[in-house]
């Protein structure tokens, strides 16, 4: 049956508006998208891309490190703010600074560097470095001397020097710093040439650099030899100069090390004096290098000034005005080390017996002031005594200082202030038998000096004398020695 019913009319679909995209998360992706791909862009062409360009105190090496001249100074004492970039995210923004001070005392040049990945500009160690030298007006080449190194990372810093190749330490440090000295030496117009050897000998390469403060040299006349000087009745002639030297390996490179020797004679009123030597105290270049701090003398100047001191043997007859006696003191047992507090001042020089120790091993403590100047220290020293083999070893932390000491023969240790060039003590000892007892003496540290004894078995007590002798001074200009020939390289 067909429905009566009507349909109605068709609704029209329903057209929802489309709600329009915000601009400005737009612009947010837009902007990330370029940022991303500017970032690693950057990557790829610190990764891949060419050399870094270089800047005037950069230079690039013939194997692709770049060399970095961080500092070039001057003097007695030097300073360095070295600024450094730690390895990480956030390197770049977090520039540190570390302040350096280096110096022994005399007028030296010193050269700090850095090496450095030429694409990625990271810091690289020295492990190919085994020395620079400084090449003069006159073309000469001159070594360094006093190589160090300063590490710098997590771990905070580090510092050492010695023998190189300076091998660094990457388990906590990430840029790495060296530098080494040079004497006094003629310049170019204030510039001069810098050679870096590697570990083969040959030169790695070579930069230009300014001398910061050029030095002055003397003038100086030399005096024709032979040349005598007079202090009251004594009297010292100077007839030559002579220069040697002997070959020594440092770093797997053998160099040339010169010694100097005067030729001389002593008179005392006129007569040849047996008991008076002479020793070489200092000799110095116009320039102001002095081979008594291991400098190397200019052998192109003109004129050399040379020092002698003139002093007494030991064997000498010396003043009750010049010495200290002790008598019966008794010799410790072995290991054993009695304290001491002796002390006696000998024409302005303050003697002070610090320790009388047995053979065997002892320890005792210092209370002397003398130390005071070189701060907390831990020093050790090997060598022989009548055949035997001797260890020392000093150490000072804050007021406390210890020696502790290792000798098949009973020894004595005196610390000596006021003591100059000029001064010589010696220690001559008796026994209670009345025989000589043979001494010997060893540098210690500072102004502390040890001497040991040779005493027989049946020796109970001793009488000892401490000499302190001031001799004569004397000052010479001369031309410098002829160098020998060549001797064979062992």
């Amino acid at each position: 049956m067909k429905s009566d019913a009507t349909s109605g009319p068709e609704q029209p679909p329903v057209l929802r508006e489309k709600r329009p995209l915000n601009p400005w998360l737009l612009v947010f992706i837009t902007f990330g998208m370029f940022l991303t791909l500017v970032i690693v862009g950057l990557l790829l062409m610190a990764l891949l891309g060419p050399t870094q360009s270089l800047r005037n105190n950069e230079f690039l090496m013939p194997d692709g490190k770049v060399l970095r001249i961080e500092g070039v100074t001057w003097g007695k004492t030097h300073r360095l703010d070295f600024e450094y970039q730690p390895i990480g995210p956030w390197g770049f923004w977090d520039r540190r600074r570390q302040p350096i001070t280096h110096g022994l005392g005399i007028d030296q040049l010193t050269v700090w560097m850095t090496c450095h990945d030429a694409r990625t500009g990271r810091s690289v160690d020295f492990d190919w470095w085994s020395e620079s030298v400084a090449v003069d007006a006159h073309g000469d080449e001159i070594p360094d001397n006093n190589p160090q190194f300063w590490q710098m990372g997590p771990r905070g810093t580090g510092a050492g020097g010695g023998s190189r190749p300076f091998h660094a330490d990457r388990t906590g440090y990430d840029s790495w710093l060296v530098f080494s000295s040079f004497p006094a030496f003629r310049t170019d117009q204030g510039r001069f040439k810098l050679q870096l050897k590697n570990l083969a000998g040959d030169v790695a390469t070579t930069i230009e650099l300014t001398h910061p403060s050029p030095p002055v040299a003397q003038t100086w006349r030399a005096e024709e030899l032979p040349a005598t000087k007079t202090s009251g009745d004594l009297a010292v002639t100077l007839k030559s100069l002579r220069a040697d030297f002997h070959w020594n390996t440092s770093n797997g490179v053998k160099k040339k090390y010169w010694y100097y020797s005067p030729e001389t004679t002593v008179s005392v009123n006129g007569q040849p004096a047996a008991d008076w030597y002479v020793s070489l105290m200092e000799t110095t270049d116009p320039l102001g290098n002095n081979q008594n701090y291991g400098q190397s003398l200019s052998i192109r100047e003109p004129t050399w000034k040379v020092r002698l001191a003139a002093c007494r043997a030991q064997t000498s007859k010396f003043s009750t005005a010049e010495t200290w006696t002790l008598t019966d003191v008794p010799i410790p047992e072995k290991d054993t080390a009695p304290p001491r507090s002796d002390s006696q001042t000998i024409d302005g020089v303050t003697v002070t017996l610090v320790a009388l120790a047995g053979s065997g091993k002892t320890s005792y403590s210092i209370v002397t002031a003398s130390l005071a100047g070189y701060g907390n220290f831990n020093h050790s020293s090997g060598g022989s005594a009548f055949g035997s083999t001797t260890k020392v070893e000093s150490k000072r932390s804050g007021s406390t200082a210890t020696s502790s000491v290792e000798a098949n023969w009973p020894h004595l240790t005196l610390d000596a202030t006021g003591l100059t060039p000029l001064h010589r003590m010696y220690l001559l000892a008796v026994d209670d038998q009345g025989r000589s007892v043979e001494t010997q003496q060893a540098y210690h540290y500072g102004s502390l000096q040890s001497f040991f004894f040779k005493t027989e078995p049946d020796a109970k007590l001793l009488t000892l004398s401490v000499v302190v002798h001031k001799g004569h001074g004397f000052e010479f200009f001369v031309k410098p020695p002829k160098l020998p020939e060549d001797k064979p390289m062992p």
